[in-house]
């Protein structure tokens, strides 16, 4: 419930900082979460003053869309699975052990 309770409170902060309030102002009206919120919104404003120009946004989506489309185009990895051989050979070393272990319990009691 806390956790819902600080996501409101950052929804609001956003809200209200969108709108032209200051992030003390903000901070005020939850002192509860001040601590937690401060971070989150100190970061978020440094993201919107970054001015970030369109042609690097074009080219790190052109990128990320190649990526994605090779990776589509790509076979799908092949699973590897242990030969048959080997489960074969484990499972009668297992029998052999419970075997012979059950032998030498029965000569043990008789």
């Amino acid at each position: 419930m806390a956790e819902l309770d600080l996501t409101n409170a950052f929804n609001d902060c956003v809200d209200h900082l969108a709108q032209g309030q200051s992030l003390d102002d903000c901070l005020r009206r939850y002192p509860q979460y001040a601590s937690s919120l401060r971070p989150m919104l100190e970061a978020g404003l440094l993201v919107q003053r970054m001015h970030i120009q369109p042609s690097e946004v074009l080219i790190a989506q052109t990128r990320v869309r190649r990526r994605f489309e090779d990776a589509l185009r790509a076979p799908p990895p092949k699973r590897t699975r242990a030969p048959r051989r080997f489960y074969l050979r484990h499972s009668r070393y297992i029998n052999n052990r419970i075997y012979f272990c059950s032998e030498s319990v029965d000569r043990v009691t008789r």
